[in-house]
């Protein structure tokens, strides 16, 4: 999992910028959002 810097995007690693990131690809946010939920 690589993650790419958007200059628009919020910071990186919190759980809202995982879930409002627009540039990010729905797939690629499911699967961060529930690796997530599993470190928590």
């Amino acid at each position: 999992m690589k993650m790419v810097p958007m200059p628009d995007a919020p910071a990186p690693g919190s759980a809202r910028a995982l879930v409002e990131d627009p540039y990010r690809p729905r797939e690629q946010t499911l699967s961060e959002n529930y690796l997530l939920q599993k470190t928590l």
